[in-house]
């Protein structure tokens, strides 16, 4: 029974997405930073509260989107909670806007060094029906900021 349930499941996503012009990482080409990691700049208010986080990631890892950034993720205590967000190889700028994921809240589905697309799963409350949603986000990374593309319910 649970086979039928999944074949449903993934029959349905499939008339779902055919429906739907999904954007493409290479629409949104990026070219890889390859020189020396900048200092953090400490100027915004994720940047002042999660300085030595933000620093050793600059340190320690590698670029992972937009063809600058590293991402970084740290705990937020509750009940697996994780936010994420990138900083920039080049200049040390954080992005401001953090993703938050977790248990029940959304996650990163998708992003590569060398696009500045970015693809997550986002929990929405449907005010209306009082459903739990979930919708795929994709954004463009813009000015060092995120850009949304398009959204797509889950089904």
């Amino acid at each position: 029974m649970k086979k039928i349930i999944a074949g449903v499941l993934c029959l349905i996503s499939a008339s779902v997405f055919a429906a739907e012009t999904i954007p493409q990482y290479k629409d949104y080409p990026a070219n890889i930073y390859s020189g020396k990691t900048a200092p953090l700049k400490v100027n915004n208010e994720t940047s002042r509260m999660f300085k030595s986080r933000l620093q050793d990631g600059l340190k320690h890892n590698k670029v992972a989107f937009a063809g600058e950034y590293a991402l970084v993720s740290w705990g937020c205590g509750i009940g697996g909670c994780v936010e994420h967000t990138f900083v920039s190889k080049k200049t040390g700028q954080v992005i401001e806007e953090r993703i938050v994921g977790g248990e029940i809240g959304g996650s990163l589905e998708g992003y590569r060094p060398d696009s500045r697309l970015l693809v997550t799963k986002e929990y929405v409350y449907d005010e209306n029906s009082g459903d739990d949603k979930y919708e795929l986000k994709f954004y463009q990374l813009k000015n060092g900021k995120f850009s949304l593309i398009k959204s797509i319910p889950l089904p």
